[in-house]
């Protein structure tokens, strides 16, 4: 039969290997199509309105095995679009199952049927639904916002194979797959999401049994013969702390596929991702680098946190590319923080006289020792204090301990760092950032004083002494 238009239903039953090709069936009194023998080819056929079944393959009184359905679409009748009953060997593919009053594919006690590359939507049931089946294949398919569940798998059902699927559940509904089988295998399908914890309420009773893991990263090219195999995920995921707030991510260069495949290894970059916490169900996504890269400078942290890491492969390109799963390592590293102290020691070296305060010419040793008992190093230690007006910074100022690290004096006001700075009020606030002290000399000072910053790297539980000399004039 081809290049018909039909308004009765089609018996296939008698002999087999009959073909219908490029025919449209619409608003039967029944079923569009029945099949009773075997070795039949469907192609290319639009069945619309149909009464009962789009296709329905009755292996239950003969045998209807190793028919094919290509191509073609089943749409608005009242029950399945295509009921496969106690029928083998029965091949769907490139087909759309449309707005169907109960499921769009349902297999009965069949067995080695495959289910490849069909749009399944908006049935009012199950997209797909499996009874006491045997080596079902649904891979590659586009399942989309039917009523009940994406995929219903009942019992007795073994050797189900579903995977690399896109799976959209209806708006507002939880219902990608069904299934009392434990364990029931359904990896490498796309959820329309990445969190897991969002994938875990598409499966039913908290996904006891359906092993749903590792789940694709974007989606599926359900278009035939497309590359769906991603790259091996990253191994040796290791972090480095390199600083208070820059870690380097690196990793082994990934030159095989996750999984068998004849095409080549297409890798076009790596992805790196990070969370606060190690069990988070949504990983963000804070670096993207090219095929050939080792590793990711990630920057801007905060210090004090702890970050984890996760690295994938990914090749193509949008809107199809193929992710691996995230690196099997979880990498945590904590970026430590400082706790730094100061305390001041000041004595005379040379009073001169038998005052209780320096004359001048007198030489008086000034210390600041800087204690950090954190986990970190303190990069950015800034020292302030004061001395006052009648000094002068002595050459003979020097540091007691460099352990490798400068102090970095600012050169910005005369006399080598040191800054002039009066108050004009009696017994003015001597904290730091006062608003009495201002810069340069009024003209009725009441109180004068020379001030330094020192920016210091103070290492990890290290102290730390700068002891200078000021010489009273």
């Amino acid at each position: 039969i081809t290049g018909c238009t039909i308004t009765d239903h089609v018996w296939l039953d008698g002999g087999g290997n009959n073909t219908v090709e490029s025919t449209t069936i619409e608003n039967t009194g029944w079923r569009g199509i029945t099949v009773r023998d075997p070795d039949n080819l469907i192609d290319n056929v639009t069945i619309s309105g149909a009464s009962d079944y789009g296709i329905y393959f009755e292996g239950t009184a003969t045998t209807a095995d190793r028919n094919q359905v290509l191509n073609s679409v089943v749409q608005n009748g009242p029950l399945h679009g295509i009921f496969v009953d106690s029928a083998h060997s029965i091949v769907l593919k490139k087909n759309e199952i449309l707005s169907n009053g109960w499921d769009g594919i349902q297999f009965n006690n069949a067995r080695s049927c495959t289910a490849q590359f069909n749009l399944v939507r908006f049935n009012n049931s199950a997209g797909f639904r499996l009874n006491s089946c045997t080596n079902v294949i649904i891979e590659a398919n586009e399942i989309d916002s039917n009523a009940n569940y994406q995929i219903v798998v009942g019992a007795g059902s073994n050797g189900v194979t579903i995977s690399k699927n896109n799976i959209y559940q209806e708006p507002g509904q939880k219902n990608g797959i069904w299934s009392p089988i434990n364990p029931l295998s359904a990896i490498r399908n796309y959820w329309g999401t990445t969190d897991s914890a969002a994938i875990l309420d598409l499966v039913n009773d908290g996904g006891a049994g359906v092993v749903y893991t590792p789940w694709r990263l974007g989606p599926v090219d359900t278009s035939p013969g497309a590359d769906t195999v991603a790259p091996k995920a990253p191994d040796t995921v290791a972090v480095t702390v390199l600083g208070g707030e820059t870690i380097q991510v690196t990793w082994a260069i990934v030159t095989a596929d996750g999984e068998p495949d004849p095409n080549a290894t297409n890798l076009t970059g790596y992805r790196i991702y990070r969370s606060k916490t190690s069990d988070t169900s949504y990983w963000p996504l804070v670096g993207t680098v090219p095929a050939g890269t080792e590793s990711f400078m990630d920057s801007n942290l905060t210090t004090g946190e702890t970050y984890y890491y996760r690295v994938t492969a990914y090749d193509n390109v949008s809107p199809f590319e193929n992710e691996a799963f995230y690196s099997d390592s979880i990498i945590g590293d904590h970026i430590d923080s400082a706790a730094v102290s100061i305390s001041k020691r000041i004595r005379a070296v040379s009073i001169g006289g038998e005052t209780s305060a320096p004359l001048p010419g007198a030489t008086i040793e000034y210390e600041l020792t800087i204690v950090n008992s954190g986990d970190a190093a303190s990069e950015t230690a800034i020292i302030r204090d004061s001395v006052p007006l009648n000094t002068v910074f002595s050459t003979a100022s020097r540091e007691a301990d460099t352990l490798n690290a400068t102090a970095t004096f600012s050169d910005t006001y005369i006399t080598k760092g040191w800054k002039l700075q009066t108050a004009t009020v009696v017994n003015p606030d001597q904290s730091e950032n006062s608003p009495d002290y201002s810069d340069g000399i009024p003209a009725d000072p009441t109180t004068v004083k020379w001030v330094r910053w020192i920016r210091r790297r103070i290492p990890r539980k290290t102290s730390k002494t700068i002891r200078f000399r000021v010489i009273v004039q």
